[in-house]
């Protein structure tokens, strides 16, 4: 399974990492030494562990050992998912719980919603905002080409079949064409003028 660091938060001066497990892009994990600190929980590793020893039955199918990359090498944590994390406030009875809870399913919805900086739902939003302005760019290169040639076959320096190469030009010069002297006389730019 895949997992990996998506980002990193701050909740009441506790550093998390949030973390994605496999490719499931709703998938929210975090390490339990820094929920037992961000629930002010004394000796935040053991507590956590001892919660997990306890409920393991309901803890268990929503955590994952990980070995993480530190400053000290490689180290094995034990990460919750998002049903663990909040059976775990409830557990660890902590004056910070409500608190906590309310942060973590924010920071879950502005995940799952794709709020920039947010996870790899943000990293997608961004790229279709990319997408977007890139596509309304060559839009305008395009517009800004018919009128071009709509100007050119209304000063009467060619007709609409001559730009027979391209289709989607010719189509539209006609609709610019038709907006600025109306559709009645838009055949008689349609043809060559030599009559």
């Amino acid at each position: 399974m895949k997992i990996e660091v998506m980002a990193k938060r701050n909740f009441d001066k506790v550093d998390f990492q949030i973390i994605q497990a496999g490719d499931d892009f709703s998938s929210f994990w975090l390490p339990g030494k820094e929920i037992g600190k961000a629930l002010q929980l004394e000796n935040p590793k053991e507590a956590i562990k001892q919660i997990y020893k306890r409920h393991r039955d309901e803890l268990e199918e929503f955590s994952i050992l990980w070995t993480m990359e530190t400053s000290d090498g490689p180290k094995e944590v034990r990460i919750f998912a998002e049903e663990a994390i909040y059976m775990i406030t409830f557990f660890s009875q902590s004056p910070k719980a409500k608190e906590f809870r309310r942060w973590v399913a924010g920071l879950i919805k502005a995940y799952r919603q794709g709020k920039p900086g947010s996870g790899p739902a943000g990293r997608n939003h961004l790229a279709a905002m990319r997408e977007q302005r890139l596509y309304m760019k060559e839009q305008r290169t395009f517009q800004q080409y018919a009128k071009e040639e709509a100007g050119r076959i209304l000063r009467k320096e060619g007709t609409i079949e001559e730009l027979d190469q391209v289709p989607l030009i010719q189509d539209a010069v006609r609709m610019i064409l038709a907006k600025d002297i109306g559709a009645h006389q838009l055949e008689m730019f349609s043809k060559k003028s030599d009559r």
